[in-house]
């Protein structure tokens, strides 16, 4: 369901940032962003309408993203999506770079920019929800750490890939430690901590050099 759910609102960030010219990587963060805020209203209008208040609590925490209940046993099915992601993504290393030119440059080299864009995109519905459906939402982790990580590596996807998947591992269980610590009376959610560390940095990229966005 929760990969049903990622296909959904992936079909509608597309359909969002294809109407009117070609799709671009702007015209995708905001189809997402008003995608994001249409599916969370929703999601709350749920949560609210729930008759079970322990239950609405329990919801309302993971819709925040938590790691305080992973257990050994959970690690199987994101272990599995996360790998066999990785290995696929690496191999397409290629198609990556050739889609940074540009569309019209990618299909000179032989790639079809749109079926690559659906295919990629599908494996991150499905990578999205298995995650999701794990921990809760987790954000700006996908958006802040590939761009930082541009900065130190470059935009060559044989040398960002191994670094991002790195990167973001160790950002998500430092900031798992510090929600932890934060609070002496439980923990804090992990989605608000990684919120409000993210936003700070995202808008330094974001009006920061272009260069962290392969620009």
């Amino acid at each position: 369901m929760a990969f049903g759910g990622a296909i959904v609102a992936t079909l509608a960030v597309l359909a969002l940032a294809g109407m009117g010219r070609r799709i671009s990587t702007v015209k995708l963060v905001l189809a997402g962003a008003v995608v994001s805020a249409l599916c969370t209203a929703l999601s709350n209008f749920i949560i609210y309408m729930a008759g079970d208040a322990e239950g609405m609590q329990s919801a309302a925490f993971w819709t925040m993203g938590s790691l305080a209940d992973a257990k050994w046993s959970m690690l199987g099915w994101p272990a599995l999506v996360v790998g066999c992601m990785t290995v696929y993504f690496l191999s397409q290393v290629r198609a990556l770079d050739a889609l940074l030119l540009g569309e019209e440059m990618a299909v000179t080299l032989g790639i079809n920019a749109t079926r690559k864009r659906y295919i990629y995109m599908a494996c991150m519905a499905l990578l999205t929800g298995v995650l999701v459906s794990q921990c809760g939402i987790i954000g700006f982790v996908g958006l802040v750490i590939p761009h930082m990580s541009r900065a130190f590596v470059g935009v060559g996807h044989k040398r960002l890939l191994p670094v991002v998947v790195l990167g973001g591992a160790i950002f998500l269980v430092l900031a798992d430690l510090l929600s932890r610590v934060l609070l002496p009376a439980g923990d804090l959610p992990i989605g608000i901590l990684t919120a409000l560390m993210g936003a700070p940095l995202f808008m330094k990229l974001l009006f920061g050099s272009s260069r962290n966005f392969g620009g």
